[in-house]
């Protein structure tokens, strides 16, 4: 997508590394944008950078950070969840963020974490 939620496919270069990804249903595209550029606002407050941000048919977001860290927060009440797992996140598992694959904040008092097997731990570094 570009700036103005119009969809185009550019030829894959390292050129376009920096940018976000973005994906979801092509009816949902103002949304998306919009979503994430209120996200990145939200994550960078924290240092953290998101470059990933995908809208499932079902209505489900999921974000990817740029320290390898997938999030997955789910449909309903995304900011309270975002911003708990923002806070969780300085307190606990900031430290630790390299040995992190995924987190889960769908649930109502807390998150789930997936670590990285040896081998993934690696590739992540």
């Amino acid at each position: 997508m570009n700036h103005q939620g119009d969809i185009f496919w550019p030829d894959l270069s390292a050129g376009y590394a920096f940018l976000p990804r973005l994906n979801g249903p092509a009816h949902e595209t103002r949304a998306i944008i919009e979503q994430y550029h209120d996200l990145s606002v939200l994550f960078a407050r924290s240092g953290l950078r998101l470059i990933g941000l995908s809208l499932e048919s079902r209505g489900a977001w999921n974000l990817e950070l740029d320290n390898g860290i997938q999030v997955v927060a789910g449909r309903e009440q995304l900011m309270p969840r975002l911003r708990r797992f923002i806070s969780i996140y300085e307190t606990e598992l900031s430290q630790s963020a390299d040995r992190i694959e995924q987190v889960d904040i769908r649930y109502t008092n807390g998150v789930a974490v997936r670590w990285r097997t040896e081998e993934r731990q690696s590739d992540a570094g």
